[in-house]
């Protein structure tokens, strides 16, 4: 499994997005360069919900990572999606390969 440390902003209803808000953790698609693969988003700190159209400092689970680690670079611009809909962006800060472990343990 790899890991990425990033900002996400899901988007509003008005913008795309889907819900009034989300709970942690998120399951979107994560577009790497036209490639979707499945993620789990977790907001960074005590706080679960993340409110549409604002940006959070976040926790991205990839366990499929290694599948895409060509595509995965420090500064990379990538979408979520829900399907062919995108409902949030995001930008990686920090990549993080964790094999074997739980979230809390890089959290």
């Amino acid at each position: 499994m790899i890991a990425l440390r990033a900002n996400v902003t899901f988007f509003t209803q008005s913008q795309g997005g889907l819900a009034p808000q989300y709970v942690e953790p998120v399951t979107p698609s994560i577009n790497l360069k036209g490639k979707l693969t499945s993620a789990r988003i977790f907001r960074a700190g005590n706080e679960s919900i993340f409110e549409l159209g604002k940006e959070y400092l976040a926790f991205i689970e990839l366990p499929l990572g290694e599948y895409y680690e060509e595509s995965l670079e420090v500064g990379y611009e990538f979408k979520l999606q829900a399907a062919s809909r995108v409902i949030g962006q995001g930008r990686i800060l920090d990549i993080i390969r964790k094999n074997n472990t739980t979230s809390e343990e890089y959290y």
